[in-house]
């Protein structure tokens, strides 16, 4: 059986959108048992969450960032990953 693609959810607010995004994916990943999805709750240190989703081996991030923390995220990361960014 083929490896699980674990997708890191990284949201720095969990408003309703942010809610509805994370349903959806979710109902997907219910559909396809390959896919594993974990919320990672953005801290005011958006580096620490990079290193966690790293650690955890993440092979693609679904996010919700400013264009800032962004751009520590991507740099706090031992190496490139997918990323899809609303």
């Amino acid at each position: 059986m083929p490896a699980s693609r674990k997708i890191a959810f990284v949201s720095s607010a969990w408003t309703k959108w942010q809610h509805r995004l994370m349903a959806g994916a979710l109902r997907f990943a219910e559909t396809h048992p390959r896919v594993v999805i974990r919320p990672f709750v953005q801290p005011a240190d958006v580096a620490v969450v990079a290193r966690e989703v790293a650690a955890w081996g993440a092979s693609g991030v679904l996010g919700h960032f400013d264009f800032r923390d962004l751009e520590v995220f991507l740099q706090s990361l031992p190496g490139p990953l997918p990323i899809v960014n609303t």
